[in-house]
């Protein structure tokens, strides 16, 4: 059932024995009829001879190598699996042994140095560097002793440096080395370079635009301070006017009526310099761990006309990651509740934990609450009865700190702001903590 070759060659073997000798097969393939099973075999043969020096037998012994022959050919595919891999990595790899001599490098090695493999394969890596000024001498001497550090077994340091090429060119480069080890025993060095040039090109313009950024936003805040200052100069002296034009206007209800539209509009500009003033703020300062039953009683403080109101500071013991525009959030949200709650009696601040990893923060007040309509729009710039940016203001704080926040009363039943904190913020920092 074998192929005629493999059926001739063992006829040759058997007749080599019977010559006499011990013969040794090469492999031989076989192939079952019936399952269509391909078997790989290895064979000795042996004459035996009797006390006269007769041939009298030949033994055979099989040796089925079916699995061997598989296990190599799986090494093999394994072992040009991975020399594909090596070769086509974006990373320089060069391997060293143990006289410094360069035994092997890959397509990125040749690429990033511009040294050949025929330039570099069996020199040693010091000459190489040294002879085409290719590393400085310092850089030399600093890499000679963390391949000495390496090959003694100690932890390996990242090294970086400016490399000379071979075109005369020069490339931004980190580099370490890892022990090539052999039945567990060290062998030689596994060189990684990488090319990093346009990262550090790209960080050095990243902290220049951040440099000329800083200086830009300085410009921007002093300008908007003094021009503040300057228009608030001007909208007291206006107010000044106004009230002085009033008392001669005393007797004259349609001129009076039109220095109160004038008025109520240099309130409105400064109510919108004072945005401004808030809005520049947001993220310009660090976040620090805030006590928030503190934080609420100061903004509270800055209402003298409160005394009807009662106010319910359930927060003892909860500190959040905020900065002192904290007490501005409180500030508004009162202002708010004030403004456009109509017969409020009481404002209450609460949290509550919202599983493992979130807490809410509770804000409501017992006034005539937002109908379901109006609950995302109010916290649209410009929108509402007064300058429309209160609320507007609020939800930009809320994201400065991570926060998000929701409208969630019933209309008729009070206004209600849920601000949602997570454990921990962008910058994997705590968030909010419970004494």
């Amino acid at each position: 059932t074998e192929p005629a070759n493999v059926r001739q060659g063992v006829v040759k073997y058997i007749r080599e024995a019977l010559s006499g000798k011990i013969v040794e097969t090469p492999e031989i393939e076989f192939i079952s009829p019936y399952e269509n099973k391909r078997t790989f075999t290895k064979s000795r043969l042996f004459p035996i001879f009797d006390t006269n020096n007769k041939l009298t037998n030949v033994v055979v012994m099989h040796e089925d190598i079916t699995k061997r022959k598989a296990m190599k050919e799986e090494l093999r595919d394994s072992e040009e699996r991975f020399r594909i891999l090596l070769e086509e990595t974006p990373i320089g790899i060069s391997n060293i042994d143990f006289k410094g001599n360069l035994t092997y490098v890959n397509r990125e090695f040749e690429r990033i140095t511009g040294f050949s493999r025929e330039e570099s394969l069996g020199k040693r890596w010091f000459n190489l560097a040294s002879k085409h000024g290719a590393m400085s001498r310092e850089n030399l001497r600093l890499a000679a002793r963390l391949i000495m550090r390496r090959f003694m077994g100690k932890p390996d340091t990242l090294m970086k440096f400016q490399l000379k090429r071979r075109d005369g060119s020069l490339r931004w480069v980190e580099s370490n080395a890892n022990l090539i080890k052999k039945h567990g025993v060290p062998v030689g060095l596994q060189g990684v370079l990488r090319d990093v040039t346009e990262v550090i090109a790209s960080e050095k313009s990243l902290k220049e635009a951040m440099k000329e950024l800083e200086v830009l936003n300085e410009k921007l805040r002093v300008i908007g301070e003094l021009t503040r200052h300057d228009i608030r100069n001007k909208l007291q002296a206006a107010h000044n006017s106004i009230f002085l034009t009033k008392q001669k206007l005393r007797h004259d209800p349609e001129a009076l009526q039109h220095m109160d539209v004038i008025e109520s509009s240099c309130e409105h500009v400064e109510k919108i310099l004072e945005f401004a003033r808030t809005y520049e703020r947001l993220g310009a300062e660090k976040l620090v761990c805030l006590d928030v039953e503190k934080s609420l009683k100061e903004a509270v403080s800055q209402f003298p006309d409160l005394h009807s109101v009662r106010v319910v500071n359930e927060c003892h013991g909860l500190t959040v990651l905020a900065d002192s525009m904290l007490k501005q959030l409180f500030h508004n949200l009162i202002d708010n509740s004030l403004k456009y709650g109509e017969k409020i009696s009481q404002i209450r601040l609460f949290y509550e934990k919202a599983g493992k990893d979130k807490l809410k923060m509770i804000y409501e007040d017992n006034g005539v609450g937002i109908p379901e309509a109006e609950k995302e729009k109010i916290f649209n710039e410009g929108y509402g009865k007064g300058t429309g940016y209160g609320l507007y203001l609020i939800r930009k704080m809320c994201e400065a700190y991570g926060w998000t926040i929701q409208e969630t009363g019933k209309h008729g039943k009070g206004a209600q702001f849920t601000i949602t904190i997570p454990k921990t913020n962008e910058s994997g920092k705590i968030a909010y903590q419970l004494n």
